[in-house]
């Protein structure tokens, strides 16, 4: 392989390596939003009421979080 080949390549499994580490953190994140909705659904379910206002903000600042990736 020539030198510009052998560099496209090298990019090119770089630039695979950075999506999966994005996909990886979109996934945790999502995951933690999944348990913290959960908890806001069991306490509505248990305690008939609205959950504590940080749980919303919780879940609040994760679901941004997930967006802006």
């Amino acid at each position: 392989m020539n030198d510009k080949m052998k560099e496209l390549v090298r990019l090119s499994s770089e630039s695979s390596a950075l999506d999966r580490d994005i996909i990886e953190k979109q996934l945790e994140i999502k995951k933690r939003i999944m348990r913290v909705s959960g908890l806001i659904s069991l306490y509505r379910i248990k305690k008939g009421s609205d959950p504590p206002v940080e749980l919303l903000k919780i879940r609040d600042r994760l679901f941004n979080e997930y967006m802006k990736k």
